[in-house]
């Protein structure tokens, strides 16, 4: 299947830029504060360079690049821990709590902040920007061309038929307009219902809403499979297995969609292949 094909080509991206693009005389150490920062410094620093990621990173689950993240110093987020790291540059999201950032530049880091990625536009202009920063345009560009070659070529051999789908999570949340997990369904060919009822950002769509909607399938992203709380509850109601007719929701793993990055594709293969 196309979907096999390219999650062993993408999840060899960061090894194939790494491979193709030779290393760089910049001596640019970073250290970086948030999930989708460290994906990005994974995929796109010469080892040499990366001076901590977050625990995270590590997190099989929520990260991509966990394997490569095992190399590397771990930080919990804080900025003390990394008086004695002393890096370069530190990378975080916008959303770091604002006393870390005036820490940060009190103890005098230099401070990059990055916008969450809503489109694909903006995943390719973060990476293009870290990759500036890292000094690593070259392999930030190489990096580029891979992923909208294989989405070129996931979305041409698309057939979409009309399908309706909604992303449901734990305690009825769900994804619409103005979010990286909307726009990669849209781009997969699916109709997604939490946009036809108006949900912009993330939203919730509670059962009778969901039942009212009826989708043909729902697409799933468990976070810690194989565990229970009382929001999972709500995946498990006999309404919500009655409504798509019993099929199998769709599976998407965190790891391929919670960030920006190359592993984006991978999640439209499988969200095509859903069809």
């Amino acid at each position: 299947m196309l979907q096999r094909f390219l999650s062993r080509s993408l999840s060899l991206i960061a090894v194939q830029c790494l491979c193709l693009m030779p290393a760089t005389a910049d001596t640019v150490r970073v250290a970086s504060l948030n999930l989708c920062t460290d994906q990005l410094v994974l995929t796109l620093a010469d080892p040499e360079q990366i001076g901590s990621v977050t625990f995270l990173s590590q997190h099989r689950e929520s990260s991509f690049m966990a394997e490569q993240a095992l190399k590397y110093h771990v930080n919990h987020g804080q900025a003390e821990e990394l008086i004695v790291l002393q890096p370069d540059l530190v990378v975080t999201l916008t959303y770091t709590p604002p006393t870390t950032l005036r820490l940060l530049k009190h103890l005098g880091f230099e401070v990059e902040l990055f916008s969450p990625a809503n489109t694909f536009t903006e995943v390719t202009a973060n990476i293009r920007r870290m990759a500036t920063l890292l000094g690593q345009q070259a392999r930030g560009e190489k990096t580029i061309q891979l992923m909208q070659a294989e989405l070129k070529l996931l979305t041409t051999a698309a057939k979409p038929d009309g399908r309706r789908g909604l992303l449901y999570e734990p305690n009825g949340y769900t994804a619409g307009e103005q979010t990286l997990r909307g726009e990669l369904i849209r781009l997969s060919g699916w109709r997604n219902i939490a946009q036809e009822v108006g949900i912009k950002g993330v939203g919730v769509i509670n059962l009778e809403t969901l039942i009212l909607a009826s989708p043909d399938r729902l697409i799933l992203s468990p976070y810690a499979p194989g565990t229970q709380s009382l929001g999972q509850r709500i995946l498990a109601h006999p309404a919500v297995h009655a409504v798509t007719s019993g099929q199998t929701p769709l599976i998407i793993p965190p790891r391929l969609w919670m960030c920006g990055g190359p592993m984006n594709v991978e999640a439209v293969a499988r969200l095509i292949d859903g069809l």
